[in-house]
């Protein structure tokens, strides 16, 4: 029988209105969580490590750890499994995790970290990653004496949770709103005693974070490029970015370097890395290096030029992708070998910086850790003891040490050697030595063997951690503003680079050195901008109108994982390189708008960059509005992906890092109460046996319906 078309649209009107009700008791049975940072998988030429979720998400009785007892219960008594325990950030060891693993009682795992001033590291220290950091990678791998770290364990905490493979999901809860929403539910529904387990209804968490990549890289990249479809599907990316480099006075290839040993290279990394990913602020000591290495480019950019074009070449370098097996540096020494650093030379562009190769370097100096001087005692300058067996590379590293004795003198900082047998600690140096033992290096430090840093490589690595002690109660323009032990502290180890770069690359004597100076407020407003609010005056005054008004949705600092390349600089490396610029160039007053600042085809030497500028009130009406310039300087970007992906050869050569991310489609997380298994089974059950009757009784009407629904015949 045809539908009246009456009532089509009533059946239009209730579809809406059935869609909404439908909405409505979802909500009602589930909350979702808001914000999460998961662990995701990565993977090498080898293996697979992180975590994933089921296709259809990971579901687990919600239980609360906030003392080890409680962990302990979950492993010894727990009985309704699977759980998803949310543990507070002292309890998540390896020690708990691989327990908990071997229970086979969880299907997950949440990690409460929404109050980040107070995260309650474990006091003993937190390391997620290796003892022995980029193992095979460095110039020692096949060193009979310093392979594996067989010299000197560096991070002798390390206990590479993050270099598991899991079969569930972790992530990390960045909403307090979240992280006592569950506490609440837990309270409610899941109480415990010693004695006896939860009573249903239990209150449960799904995690829905399925990674589409598996195995390995090789394998990965190679079902990525199989076309069995018209829409081929990528299951992983290569991790990568760009390097940031610049000169303190261009680089030309009018004037080659050829192999004139009168470069000095000044470097340090920018990315770190957590278990869990893209959380920002994290790798607090790992940062004060590239903090410093900026504020001492500031000082030597001071410099009029006369002053710096009677100096030797200085190239400062921050490299990207480094925790990840040298990628940064690996593919700027694979680019200098080649002849295609900064790039290949092109008779059609007129202006060009000049070729670089390893053999151009006369000293090379490495920022690592240094936040931490104060506690071990001073800092200390490592070098390589297998390439100063050559008296041309040990001479010209003792010159590097004296510059840094000498810039010390003034600053009330120590600087010592450490034992003439020991191998350089994890650095991108290695890179280059590995390349051409020719390059004389010391990477600079707070610690003589083992690191100071107790929890290096994790999220706990807080700006707390090394004294950042910013009052609470200042507002965010006075804490902007406010001195730290950490800024002083830093403040001097940028004095002690910017003096040993200058006495290196000028030859002009100490006394002459001790004119250079770091400022204390770039040291304090670069911490607080790096490793506390990213929307900051400092950012907002470099940054353009755009990236600045990004800013302001970040709750926080910037991430600093270097993720997979995009089109452009991903955000850290993109700040980094308008610091640089904004330190090392020069003002275009005559450049006024975006349009005409702007770098010109012909100028493959510098970079123009248009910059937000600082605000300016206006007293009248009391609108605000920006003074913008225009800033060029010898500043320029490099590719920072390893040279693994240039080419199936490579990539199956064990000589460069193939890391990559799996790709991912689906992230969220729901709370919701579950029943026990025999109420959901009687559930089944009575539904099943309803819809058997109904079956049967519409067949039965259906077979009837001649009697059951005859019209009665018309009286005449």
């Amino acid at each position: 029988m045809a539908v009246p078309r009456s009532v089509l649209p009533l059946l239009f009107l209730c579809f809406p209105l059935c869609w909404a009700q439908f909405r409505s008791v979802h909500d009602m049975i589930y909350v979702n969580i808001t914000a999460q940072a998961p662990c995701v998988r990565l993977m090498n030429a080898t293996h697979q490590i992180g975590c994933t979720s089921a296709v259809s998400g990971n579901v687990g009785v919600l239980h609360y750890c906030a003392e080890q007892s409680d962990v302990d219960w979950l492993i010894q008594s727990a009985k309704n499994k699977p759980y998803m325990p949310l543990m507070v950030p002292r309890l998540f060891t390896y020690e708990n995790v691989q327990g908990l693993r071997a229970s086979g009682k969880i299907s997950g795992i949440l990690v409460a970290y929404g109050n980040r001033s107070d995260p309650q590291p474990p006091q003993a220290g937190f390391s997620p990653v290796h003892k022995c950091p980029n193992d095979g990678y460095g110039m020692y791998s096949d060193h009979p004496e310093y392979a594996h770290c067989k010299n000197t364990t560096w991070n002798p905490l390390g206990s590479g949770l993050s270099y598991l493979d899991y079969d569930f999901p972790m992530s990390l809860l960045v909403n307090q709103s979240d992280i006592d929403y569950l506490i609440d539910c837990h309270n409610r529904f899941n109480k415990y005693d010693n004695d006896s387990n939860q009573a249903y209804p239990l209150c449960a968490v799904q995690i829905k974070d399925r990674m589409d990549g598996a195995k390995d890289s090789i394998t990965c990249i190679r079902r990525s490029n199989l076309n069995i479809n018209l829409n081929p599907f990528v299951y992983c990316d290569a991790l990568g970015d760009k390097n940031v480099w610049g000169t303190l006075r261009p680089l030309n290839k009018s004037t080659p370097l050829n192999d004139s040993k009168e470069l000095i290279v000044a470097s340090a990394k920018i990315d770190t890395w957590s278990l869990f990913h893209n959380v920002g602020g994290v790798g607090a000591n790992d940062a004060t290096g590239f903090i410093a290495l900026l504020a001492a480019a500031e000082a030597l950019g001071k410099l009029d030029q006369v002053e710096k074009n009677a100096m030797k070449d200085l190239m400062f370098v921050f490299f990207q992708g480094e925790t990840f097996d040298y990628i940064g540096s690996s593919r700027m020494v694979y680019d200098m070998r080649r002849g295609e650093f900064p790039a290949k030379l092109n008779d059609k562009v007129p202006w060009q910086p000049s070729l670089v190769n390893t053999t151009n370097i006369q000293y090379f100096l490495e920022v690592s850790q240094v936040g931490l001087w104060e506690q071990s005692g001073g800092l200390w300058a490592h070098s390589d003891p297998v390439s100063q067996k050559t008296s041309a590379v040990r001479d010209n590293v003792n010159a590097i040490f004296s510059a840094i004795e000498n810039a010390t003198d003034s600053t009330n900082i120590s600087i010592g050697k450490p034992p003439s047998f020991q191998a350089l600690p994890p650095a991108s140096l290695q890179r280059f030595l590995r390349e051409d033992l020719g390059v004389p290096g010391i990477v600079l430090s707070d610690h003589m063997a083992a690191y100071s840093n107790n929890y290096f490589m994790s999220r706990l690595d807080l700006p707390a951690e090394i004294g950042m002690d910013i009052p609470a109660n200042l507002k965010p323009d006075e804490a902007y503003d406010y001195t730290t032990k950490q800024g002083e502290s830093l403040t001097k180890v940028a004095t002690v680079i910017a003096r040993t770069l200058y006495q290196l690359a000028s030859n002009k004597s100490p006394s002459e050195a001790a004119k250079i100076t770091a400022s204390s407020s770039t040291i304090n407003h670069l911490l607080y901008c790096f490793l506390q609010h990213a929307n900051c005056p400092l950012f907002a005054e470099v940054l353009s109108s755009k990236s600045v008004a990004a800013l302001k949705s970040l709750p926080g600092p910037l991430p600093r994982y270097v993720s997979v390349p995009q089109n452009a600089a991903n955000q850290i490396s993109q700040v980094v390189a308008n610091l640089l610029t904004f330190y090392l160039g020069e003002r275009l007053p005559n450049l006024n708008t975006p349009t005409e600042c702007k770098t010109p085809r012909y100028d493959h030497i510098n970079s123009y960059i248009f910059m937000n500028g600082r605000p300016v009130v206006n007293t009248t009406d009391n609108t605000t509005s920006y003074a913008s310039f225009c800033m060029r300087a010898p500043v320029q970007f490099s590719t920072a992906v390893s040279p693994a992906f240039l080419s199936n050869e490579m990539l199956h050569s064990n000589e460069y890092s193939t890391w990559t991310e799996s790709r991912w489609t689906v992230l969220n997380a729901k709370i919701f109460l579950v029943s026990s298994e025999a109420e959901q089974t009687i559930t089944l059950s009575v539904g099943v046996v309803v819809i058997l009757v109904s079956l049967v009784l519409v067949y039965f009407v259906n077979t009837k319906s001649d009697v059951l629904f005859t019209a009665p015949e018309a009286e005449y």
